[in-house]
């Protein structure tokens, strides 16, 4: 007679399913803007993921609130060339749950990866937060000592060029997951994908 793995395997393998589930409705309810249940949701997705990672809760929160900006970026940004229509078809979702899955799996390893698309995508994405943050300093920087000083300080062609290189590192990090997506469905055949 078969053993039955132990109830605490079935539990990890029934969070593991879950939890890139329930990141995507996260990242829907945030581009549509349902606040109360973004929240509900939120915490349920940072339980999950401490359960499965064991880490402290503050450091579950954060790596949740980066999975789901990375998610979002992807959900608002990444589509076939000349579509505009979002993520509603099986084919994005399915390539969402796919990106939910593989960033799980990366944050879980420690950051750590043998696939080499994945390990470029968030490459770029830290990339993405490095200019996030120098963006935040600066706009800190400004409401602090006054708009005045700050301008003379910054002037409009560094703002510019800040933005143009959180573009092109935006670019970069979409591209990547395009490729990923290109040749996860080459070699997955993924179910539900239109081509």
């Amino acid at each position: 007679m078969p053993r039955r793995p132990p109830r605490r395997l079935q539990w990890l393998k029934l969070l593991l399913l879950l939890l890139p589930v329930l990141l995507i409705g996260l990242v829907r309810m945030i581009v549509t803007g349902r606040a109360r249940e973004v929240m509900a949701r939120q915490q349920r997705a940072v339980s999950l993921y401490r359960q499965l990672s064991g880490k402290d809760p503050r450091v579950a929160e954060a790596e949740v609130r980066r999975i789901t900006d990375q998610l979002r970026a992807i959900d608002e940004r990444v589509r076939p060339q000349g579509d505009r229509s979002g993520t509603a078809g099986a084919a994005d979702r399915a390539e969402l749950e796919a990106a939910a899955g593989a960033l799980l799996a990366y944050h879980l390893r420690s950051r750590q990866t043998d696939d080499v698309l994945l390990g470029e995508t968030q490459a770029a994405w830290v990339e993405v937060e490095a200019l996030r943050q120098e963006q935040q300093e600066r706009l800190l920087l400004q409401v602090g000592r006054g708009k005045q000083a700050v301008r003379a300080e910054i002037s409009r062609q560094q703002r510019a060029g800040l933005h143009r290189q959180m573009q092109a590192a935006m670019d970069r990090y979409l591209a990547g997951w395009r490729r990923w997506f290109d040749w996860h469905t080459e070699q997955d055949g993924w179910p539900g994908r239109d081509d």
